[in-house]
């Protein structure tokens, strides 16, 4: 994006400032700098019609390459999910940890907004349940060894997730939200994006980010976006 349309329509301004100075090449600069600023209202105009066309879509995918604006557009459209109704509860995840840190941030002014990468989600999820202590133990067991380090956050956190999920099912407290917006989905394995379907409203908004050019478990966001309209960004 942007449309077909919008640029169209932002190349024919474009093209009439330039005209115009080269007819009046000694016109005074606040002219110059008057018309500098309709363009970059027409700028700000068509881009935020742009995001509000994207937003209308209940599954969305963004696409792009590292510094493509991604993660921006991501906190952009989470925030606008947050103001429509304060009581509406949206999940924010991604693969790392520092990137959480940052997501968080940017999102601290709204109480509604969860900001938790995948693992901490499980870890956020298990706590909910009597699975909380097979939990510690096993972060306990793996302290300072590097082998069941990785087979925790591979099979045991996932596993005890799930049991987690079941277990709030049974006892009618199942906690969900009712919208997701996931960064980095290309490092998320497909039974990542199953559980995450799990902890959803009927209906959620949905909206995956992704590099395509990093694209390790692909499978992920066509779980999470069975119809879902793409958007390719370029740096």
């Amino acid at each position: 994006f942007p449309s077909h349309d919008s640029q169209e329509e932002f190349l024919l301004l474009k093209s009439h400032f330039e005209e115009e100075l080269l007819a009046r090449p000694y016109q005074k600069l606040e002219w110059a700098l008057d018309i500098k600023e309709q363009i970059e209202n027409k700028t700000k105009e068509i881009i935020e019609e742009e995001l509000e066309k994207i937003f209308e879509n209940e599954k969305i995918s963004i696409q792009g390459p590292a510094g493509s604006a991604k993660t921006l557009l991501l906190t952009i459209f989470a925030k606008k999910q947050a103001k429509l109704n304060d009581s509406q509860q949206v999940l924010i995840t991604c693969f790392n940890e520092l990137l959480e840190k940052q997501l968080a941030k940017e999102v601290a002014d709204f109480k509604n907004i969860q900001v938790l990468n995948y693992h901490n989600l499980c870890r956020f999820m298990i706590k909910k349940t009597s699975k909380k202590r097979d939990l510690e133990n096993l972060e306990n067991a793996m302290r300072g060894d590097s082998d069941r380090t990785s087979v925790f956050y591979d099979e045991h956190l996932p596993r005890l997730m799930n049991k987690s999920l079941v277990e709030l099912e049974k006892n009618g407290s199942s906690f969900k939200f009712d919208s997701l917006f996931v960064d980095e989905a290309q490092d998320f394995k497909e039974d990542w994006a199953n559980v995450l379907l799990k902890i959803l409203k009927p209906g959620s908004k949905i909206l995956v980010v992704s590099d395509p050019l990093q694209n390790f478990n692909s499978k992920s966001s066509e779980t999470l976006l069975t119809k879902k309209i793409t958007y390719k960004l370029s740096k």
